[in-house]
């Protein structure tokens, strides 16, 4: 038998080299998906996405999206006996994004770190973002 170091490295080079030229929703769903196979079989939170400058970050805002299938309800049994997650909850929204299906995605704000932690513990949790100010910019508007 030849080599088979030099068939797997050659096959993780394709892989990786296949997965830049791939658009960003299909990488951020391989992503996600690894991260969910891990968390199941390791264990751990789900991830935090706080890859905002500072200068744009809303302070303790979160927004948490659950899993296809998985209820607001169900996340607040599983997370309830932790924080109080209803007083948390500034706003509730379903999403229906072409490749996770139909969501709940909620934002809550909490100085309280344990929240955090209690929602990222959820397994039901796919991942939680810091929120950010959006910004619209208006240029050339006006000018001659």
């Amino acid at each position: 038998m030849r080599n088979p170091f030099a068939a797997i490295a050659v096959v993780a080079a394709l892989t990786i080299l296949s997965l830049t030229l791939l658009p960003r929703e299909w990488t951020d769903l391989l992503w996600l998906l690894l991260s969910r196979f891990t968390r199941r079989i390791l264990g751990g939170p789900a991830p935090l996405q706080c890859n905002i400058p500072q200068s744009e970050l809303i302070p303790d805002t979160y927004i948490v999206s659950l899993a296809n299938s998985y209820s607001l309800e169900q996340h607040k049994r599983r997370t309830g006996r932790a924080v109080d997650l209803d007083r948390a909850i500034v706003d509730v929204g379903e999403v229906n994004d072409v490749l996770l299906g139909d969501i709940t995605v909620y934002e809550a704000k909490s100085e309280d770190a344990s929240l955090v932690n209690a929602v990222r513990a959820d397994p039901g949790v796919l991942f939680v973002e810091c929120k950010s100010r959006i910004h619209l910019r208006t240029q050339g508007i006006g000018r001659a």
